[in-house]
C-alpha cells in the first residue's frame, strides 16, 4: 500500500488545472467551471479546450 510519502507533491495551480480539465472532459460548461474557479469562461475555453481537442473517439 502506498503511503503519503510516495505521493508526489502538487501545488495548487496543478490541482486547479486538473480539476478544470476533468470538468471539461465531463462536459461541464465553461461558464460553470469559470464560476467555480473564479475565472472567465473565455479563459477556460482558451486554456482547457486544448486538452479536449486531443481526445480521440474510437470507431464503433
Amino acid at each position: 500500500m502506498a503511503s503519503l510519502n510516495d505521493i508526489e507533491y502538487r501545488n495548487p495551480y496543478q490541482t486547479r488545472h486538473s480539476f478544470c480539465n476533468l470538468c471539461r472532459e465531463a462536459g461541464i460548461s465553461s461558464i460553470q467551471i469559470a464560476n467555480w474557479v473564479s475565472n472567465s469562461a473565455t479563459m477556460i475555453d482558451r486554456v482547457y479546450a486544448k486538452a479536449i481537442e486531443k481526445i480521440e473517439v474510437p470507431e464503433l
